[in-house]
């Protein structure tokens, strides 16, 4: 059972629990860890816009090891690594080798990760 309460660009089934949001009412972000029905808590929450300062603080991302003005990163996982293209904070894809796909917020980089890996993303 879900609620279908369409936050600020962001919809509540994109949610899982571990994914980092904005709490308007606190003011500050915080990760979900509990799922809670009340309708109120949904409307007060908000995605976090994916930057470079929440890419370098995940022990899974590296900046690639190449030339230091190019501000490429990788997501590692066990087989290898995808991609990360960082042209600025509004321009983050994920390269799949033949597909681009642009992640814009952090909760969808976490999910994509979630569903790539089976793992979370842990912060450092």
């Amino acid at each position: 059972m879900y609620i279908a309460i369409k936050l600020n660009d962001m919809d509540n089934k994109e949610l899982r629990i571990g994914n980092w949001v904005f709490d308007l009412e606190e003011k500050e972000n915080t990760e979900v860890i509990q799922w809670t029905f009340e309708s109120d808590y949904f409307t007060s929450l908000e995605p976090i816009p994916l930057t470079e300062e929440w890419l370098i603080r995940f022990e899974e991302v590296e900046k690639a090891p190449y030339d230091d003005d190019i501000k490429d990163y990788y997501l590692i996982k066990r087989c290898g690594f995808f991609d990360i293209i960082y042209e600025d904070d509004d321009n983050i894809y994920i390269d799949f080798g033949d597909a681009l796909k642009k992640v814009k917020y952090l909760h969808q980089l976490q999910n994509l990760y979630f569903a790539l890996t089976n793992e979370e993303l842990t912060i450092k």
